[in-house]
C-alpha cells in the first residue's frame, strides 16, 4: 500500500541520510539487511565509501522530510526535502533534495532495489 511505501521509504531515507561518524556504521549495516541480493554488493560499497568519507570529513548530514509520493504501481516513492550537511559542526550545505526509492518484494519480504537522488522538481 501506499502507507507502507511511506513508511519503508522514510525509514530507509533516515537510514541512509541522517548519519553521523558515530551512527554511520551500524546504519549501513541495518540498511543491508534490506537490501535486495541482485544490488546488495553495489550498494554495499557505496555505503562503505560513504561511511568513510563521513568519518575522514567529521560530516554529519540530516534530512528533513516534506513530501512523500508513493506509486504502489511501481513500488516506489520519491521523497523530497531539506539536506543539511555539517562538517566539523559548521554548516556547509543547506539544500532541497529529492530521492527515489525503489522496492521489490521476494520471500515474503519487501527489499531495496535502488535509493537515488533525482531532479528536485516537484510535482
Amino acid at each position: 500500500s501506499s502507507e507502507y511505501l511511506e513508511q519503508m521509504g522514510s525509514f530507509i531515507a533516515w537510514l541512509v541520510l541522517d548519519v553521523t561518524p558515530a551512527s554511520i556504521d551500524w546504519k549501513k549495516d541495518t540498511l543491508l539487511g534490506y537490501v535486495d541480493t541482485d544490488q546488495y554488493g553495489a550498494l554495499k560499497s557505496r555505503q562503505e565509501l560513504e561511511a568513510d568519507r563521513l568519518k575522514r570529513m567529521n560530516a554529519t548530514t540530516s534530512f528533513a522530510p516534506q513530501q512523500l509520493v508513493a506509486s504502489e504501481d511501481t513500488q516506489s516513492l520519491v521523497i523530497r526535502g531539506r539536506l543539511r550537511t555539517l562538517v566539523n559542526n559548521v554548516e556547509t550545505a543547506n539544500e532541497l533534495k529529492a530521492y527515489r526509492i525503489e522496492f521489490g518484494y521476494a520471500g515474503g519480504r519487501t527489499h531495496l532495489i535502488a535509493f537515488k537522488e533525482v531532479p528536485y522538481a516537484s510535482k
